[in-house]
C-alpha cells in the first residue's frame, strides 16, 4: 500500500469515528481512531498522530472518561510541543495534568454557563 492510501485509510477511519460518535457509539469510534493512529504511527507522521489522539481525547471526555481523555491530550501535546522548548525568548513550561483538567473544567462552566443564558 502506497502513502496516498495510507492517508485515504486514515481519513476513512477518522470519518467514520466522527460517525459514531455522533450515534454515540463511543467503543467503536475509539477503535476507528485507534485503527488509524496505527498506520500514522507508521508512517512517522507526529503531527496527524497528534490531532488523532486529540479527537481520541474529546471522545473519552463525551463519554465522561475524563482521566483517559486527560491521558490522550497529554500524549498528542507531548507529540507535537515536547516538555522544556524554547519559543523565541519564551520558555513554554511542561503541561500538566492540572493545568489540562482545569481547561476542562473551565470549558464545561462556560458551555453550562451560556446554555442557561
Amino acid at each position: 500500500m502506497n502513502n496516498l492510501n495510507h492517508y485515504q485509510k486514515i481519513v476513512s477511519l477518522a470519518n467514520q469515528a466522527a460517525i459514531f460518535l455522533n450515534q454515540s457509539n463511543y467503543q467503536a469510534a475509539l477503535k476507528s481512531y485507534g485503527d488509524a493512529l496505527k498506520i500514522a504511527k507508521q508512517l512517522n507522521r507526529t503531527t496527524l498522530v497528534a490531532a488523532l489522539l486529540n479527537r481520541s481525547g474529546n471522545t473519552f471526555q463525551a463519554q465522561n472518561n475524563i482521566q483517559q481523555a486527560v491521558i490522550a491530550y497529554e500524549t498528542a501535546l507531548q507529540g507535537v510541543m515536547p516538555t522544556g522548548r524554547v519559543e523565541g525568548n519564551v520558555a513554554i513550561p511542561p503541561l500538566s495534568s492540572e493545568t489540562v483538567l482545569a481547561t476542562i473544567h473551565r470549558t464545561r462552566l462556560l458551555n453550562v454557563q451560556s446554555f442557561c443564558h
